[in-house]
This record gives C-alpha cells, sequence and structure tokens, in this order.
C-alpha cells in the first residue's frame, strides 16, 4: 500500500516508478548517445504501490516490491506519466511488469 505523500495513489496491483537518470558521459568521459543510453534506461525506484490484486476467487495479492525498491522492469512496459513539473519523470506499470528488484550495487 502506498505509504508516502507522492500525488497519485495507484490502484490495484499498479506500480509507479521514478525512471533513473541516464548518465550521459562514460567514467572515461565519452558523451554517450542513442542505444547506449536505451540500454540501461528501464530502470528506477518505485515511489508509490496499490493494494494489490484481486484474484477471480476474490482473494487478494500483496504486492511484493514497496516504496524504495531499485527496480528493473520488462522493455516496452509502462506508461510514462507526468503530474506536474516536480513529477515529470515517472512511469506507471502492472508489477507483473516488474523483472528483480536490484540489490547492493544494482549496476
Amino acid at each position: 500500500m502506498s505509504d508516502t505523500i507522492f500525488p497519485l495513489v495507484p490502484m490495484h496491483d499498479m506500480v509507479i516508478v521514478e525512471k533513473e537518470k541516464v548518465e550521459t558521459t562514460s567514467a572515461g568521459g565519452i558523451v554517450l548517445t542513442g542505444a547506449a543510453i536505451e540500454d540501461t534506461n528501464d530502470r528506477g525506484i518505485v515511489r508509490a504501490v496499490g493494494p494489490g490484486r484481486i484474484l477471480d476467487n476474490g482473494e487478494k495479492v500483496e504486492p511484493t516490491v514497496k516504496i524504495g525498491d531499485r527496480i528493473l522492469w520488462a522493455a516496452n512496459t509502462g506508461n510514462p506519466i507526468k503530474l506536474d513539473e516536480k513529477h515529470d519523470n515517472f512511469f506507471v506499470m502492472s508489477e507483473q511488469s516488474v523483472i528483480g528488484v536490484l540489490v547492493g550495487g544494482g549496476q
């Protein structure tokens, strides 16, 4: 369940993720463009989580991810949302689109 002051509370198994800022310069100082940036772009920080999905039999499935988790999600999933100038780098997606939670460095 969303326990943050994020301005949008997701429904069911929806997750709101703040997309990570992508480094545009390599450690060696090379400016990265195009595909080099796109390949690392499907990761971010969970900012809000819905209460969970309801199965056909009425059973509620609690969400697995939680606010603050750093996740990786499937390419071409999620919908970009812009709530205002402060909240303009966010995606909303089903928790089922999440590939996993990054642990440790998770580069």
